[in-house]
């Protein structure tokens, strides 16, 4: 139930049923577009004015956060939920660390669910939602290191 409420408030356009089989079910009522950002306000406060630490966060993010995000596809459709829950674990403070906190929130979530054994359908659309939100925003963050990597060669 502690899950179900915090997908709830990650999303408050969302509502939670119960259909006559006692299967759990979380649907959309609407559909709300999202300013596609970055975090600048967090950003600031972990870098300061330091371009080339957060050029190095940046890069370290690209090389190596996305690889480890496509590992979570083979365990969804494997329903492996330990390896779900621990990975998900290992990825939630990559994604604070530039800029995107709404995801590490939906990793956290998902890491409880998988923890507390919760209904796998859950557990899958959760990641789809996760997912979908990561491929909307890795292009920022790419944007935001091209960005960082010029301003530090011009110094």
């Amino acid at each position: 139930r502690e899950v179900l409420e915090q997908i709830l408030s990650l999303n408050p356009n969302r509502k939670i049923s119960k259909n006559q089989e006692n299967t759990t079910t979380v649907s959309d009522t609407i559909i709300v577009e999202e300013k596609e950002t970055l975090k600048a306000d967090y950003l600031s406060k972990i870098y300061g004015n330091d371009r080339k630490y957060a050029a190095d966060m940046f890069g370290l993010f690209v090389k190596t956060v996305p690889s480890q995000f496509e590992l979570l596809k083979p365990l969804i459709e494997e329903q492996k939920i330990i390896e779900i829950g621990k990975l998900a674990h290992q990825l939630k403070p990559s994604f604070t660390m530039v800029g995107l906190p709404e995801i590490t929130q939906r990793l956290q979530v998902l890491e409880k669910m998988a923890k507390n054994g919760e209904d796998f359908n859950i557990i899958k659309e959760a990641f789809g939602e996760i997912e979908n939100i990561f491929n909307r925003k890795i292009s920022l963050v790419e944007k935001e290191l091209k960005k960082l990597e010029s301003a530090t060669n011009q110094r």
